[in-house]
């Protein structure tokens, strides 16, 4: 059962570009930015997170896999950012990324 709709999706989806278009003005050079969300949509994760690449070139995702239980099957860790979902992995659906701004 959903008790969202599109347009409130929509709007989150702004919130958040507007935050990480916030978070890169603190962040100095080698300096992390975790993005994180509770949700499976790929439109507020990865391709949120490919459209602040695309016009931030000075960011980069970063790979974490060191940071994630072998037991896991979290491939796209070494790509830097992770998916959960709940049929998989028992939990509520959620994405991480890590975003590193490069030195030079």
């Amino acid at each position: 059962k959903w008790n969202r709709e599109m347009k409130d999706i929509e709007e989150l989806n702004k919130i958040q570009e507007k935050i990480l278009d916030n978070a890169k003005k603190y962040v100095k050079p080698g300096g992390i930015i975790i993005y994180s969300t509770c949700t499976i949509g790929n439109r507020e994760n990865l391709d949120r997170i490919n459209k602040f690449l695309g016009e931030n070139r000075e960011f980069q995702l970063i790979g974490f896999e060191d940071l994630i239980c072998s037991k896991e099957n979290m491939e796209s860790s070494k790509e830097g950012y992770i998916e959960l979902f709940p049929h998989i992995h028992r939990t509520d659906g959620f994405f991480i990324a890590k975003i590193q701004k490069n030195y030079s």
